[in-house]
């Protein structure tokens, strides 16, 4: 739990996440990171450092980089169909207002990810 950030999307989470993960004894070997924005921030501030990416450490965010296109490296990325997020979430809806007041069952829906390997991950 220690290589574990929870930040803010914001510039300087990213700066703090940095700071504390390179402070460990053993430093991270990757890094996953909640939004592509900010893995590409983290990018920068890791060539700032002289740290090679993906050579030194990989990169890898969640969610689709429409930018991916316009920067090297590109952002390797893990994304879901978020039509079929959408058609999930509408159907529970859908289900707890036909309810009639009736409690509704709690459910789990996978959805399934696909990882998108691309510059800052390809060795």
């Amino acid at each position: 739990t220690e290589y574990v950030v929870n930040c803010n999307l914001d510039h300087s989470s990213v700066e703090y996440a940095i700071e504390y993960l390179f402070s460990l004894p053993e430093p991270p070997d990757a890094m996953i990171v909640g939004r592509p924005q900010n893995a590409l921030h983290l990018v920068h501030r890791l060539k700032e450092r002289n740290i090679s990416v993906p050579n030194d450490i990989p990169v890898v965010a969640f969610g689709a980089f429409e930018y991916n296109m316009y920067i090297s490296p590109s952002i390797s990325t893990i994304e879901a169909d978020s039509n079929l997020m959408a058609d999930e979430l509408l159907a529970k809806v859908e289900e707890v207002l036909l309810s009639d007041g009736e409690q509704v069952t709690a459910s789990t829906i996978i959805i399934p990810t696909e990882l998108f390997v691309r510059g800052t991950s390809f060795r």
